[in-house]
């Protein structure tokens, strides 16, 4: 337990701590901004994480077809979850010409 402890203080101060101060300080990154975006982020995990609880308790998922389809559920709802709470607009864009450039590569 002592080993552990100790690594993780170590990675906690080294790389969380020490890194932000550098890149805040030296590099001037704004990395208030950048932890905020990074927070924001778990707005879009709340209905995926309700939508994992619900299914653990409701489902079989020792079945293979209802892990399959339970699974195939949990990314609609991700990607559902992001899009509508987690996603900036410039993010959508992206996605979006990602989806446009496929269409236009299976018409050829």
């Amino acid at each position: 337990v002592g080993a552990a402890a100790g690594a993780a203080s170590a990675l906690v101060v080294g790389s969380v701590l020490l890194m932000n101060w550098y890149y805040h300080c030296k590099l001037e990154l704004d990395m208030a901004h950048f932890w905020r975006q990074i927070l924001s982020l778990g707005k879009g995990l709340a209905v995926p994480a309700c939508y994992c609880i619900v299914c653990g308790k409701m489902v079989n998922t020792f079945s293979l077809v209802s892990f399959i389809l339970t699974g195939g559920g949990l990314v609609i709802v991700y990607c559902g979850s992001m899009w509508l709470f987690a996603m900036n607009e410039d993010e959508k864009n992206l996605v979006r010409r990602m989806f446009a450039r496929l269409n236009i590569y299976r018409k050829k």
